[in-house]
């Protein structure tokens, strides 16, 4: 990569490299402020950066996702510019000796559902949700990389239909069961891949991976995950992550979720155990233990601290923006399942996101 894009941002390191492009930390020379950079071949089709521009674009102003600087294409590349945020969980973990307590996965698990819960009230599904995909800045927990995102309404107001053969998409660790079966995914695969990022935040490790990195292909670890249940997988740990897991197994293809349940049971933990010695968003000083499975008495100056977690998130404004059936339909997708259709509601094509032009 040069070392000036676009005549205006300094490409200053390499911060992450993947299958279909590459991330630098970068300066602008406009604004003087640090930016991160994501450039792909041109030749790449579907493009994923186009898909983060469109998604970027609708979640612009919400909280927990990166602002939308620039993008567009220079020489033989696209490209798009976003705030510069710290480290992703995976990091975050390596820093802490791959040791987190009890609450503080639960406080990630509350930010991470609300973040979740932001992008399907936007009806877009993420397909590839992973400790890596989540990074830090303050004390908020971000999301990022949309390369992989798909809307789950179609022409405006049908949730696209569940059909088989579609091909494996997301992370083999971290990928729900529906994708090993090559399973259309919804909403609730998301979900599913949340708890198993959860599970290996707190047990550093998930139980269908092998030691032998030559034993983990997809057929394999799809068999191992497919003997394991919500209780085993957090087995040792408050109930509330096995009960969440279960009901995210039990969740049909076309429903709406429960964020509210799945976030005031992440909310019970953190609230059982105390949130003063949360440190996943400070930088570690030294090693840590996890923490007991005895919740501790809260003191008086742990009620005091309220930054760590919002006291309640909107579920009624999520659910309100949600439309989808509370049942399975014969009909569907044919089943109308919006109550009203907005005059200025943005269409997508079912399997690319991108932007029709309007009539």
């Amino acid at each position: 990569m040069e070392d000036l894009l676009a005549n205006r941002y300094q490409i200053q390191r390499l911060v992450g490299k993947g299958t279909f492009g590459s991330v630098y930390g970068a300066l602008d020379l406009k604004t003087k402020k640090k930016v991160a950079i994501k450039v792909e071949n041109i030749t790449l089709s579907p493009s994923p950066i186009e898909k983060e521009i469109i998604v970027l674009k609708k979640l612009e102003g919400q909280e927990g996702f990166p602002k939308l600087h620039s993008y567009g294409i220079y020489k033989d590349h696209n490209y798009i510019v976003i705030e510069k945020l710290g480290k992703n969980l995976s990091q975050v973990f390596k820093d802490f000796s791959y040791s987190l307590s009890i609450p503080e996965v639960a406080y990630l698990g509350c930010q991470m559902i609300r973040r979740i819960a932001t992008l399907h009230a936007h009806e877009i599904i993420h397909r590839d949700v992973k400790p890596s995909q989540f990074l830090t800045k303050g004390k908020t927990l971000y999301m990022v990389d949309f390369g992989s995102c798909k809307s789950f309404i179609y022409a405006g107001s049908f949730h696209i239909p569940m059909t088989e053969d579609v091909g494996f998409v997301g992370t083999l660790m971290f990928a729900s069961r529906n994708a090993h079966a090559k399973i259309q995914l919804s909403r609730r695969d998301d979900l599913e891949s949340m708890c198993y990022s959860l599970a290996y935040l707190l047990r550093g490790n998930l139980p269908w991976m092998d030691a032998d990195s030559s034993k983990n292909t997809e057929s394999k670890i799809s068999l191992r995950k497919s003997m394991f249940s919500g209780p085993s997988i957090f087995e040792g740990f408050p109930a509330e992550f096995s009960q969440v897991l279960a009901y995210v197994n039990g969740l049909n293809f076309y429903y709406c979720p429960d964020y509210g349940f799945i976030y005031n049971s992440f909310k019970k933990i953190v609230d059982k155990f105390g949130k003063s010695n949360i440190r996943v968003l400070k930088k570690p000083k030294k090693t840590y233990r996890a923490s007991s499975l005895n919740p501790r008495k809260r003191s008086e100056s742990q009620k005091s601290i309220r930054n760590y977690i919002k006291p309640k998130i909107d579920t009624k404004k999520i659910i309100d923006t949600c439309f989808c059936p509370t049942e399975e339909s014969d009909t569907l997708p044919e089943f109308k399942n919006r109550k009203t259709i907005a005059n200025n509601c943005k269409v997508y094509k079912s399997e690319t996101l991108h932007e029709k032009a309007r009539q």
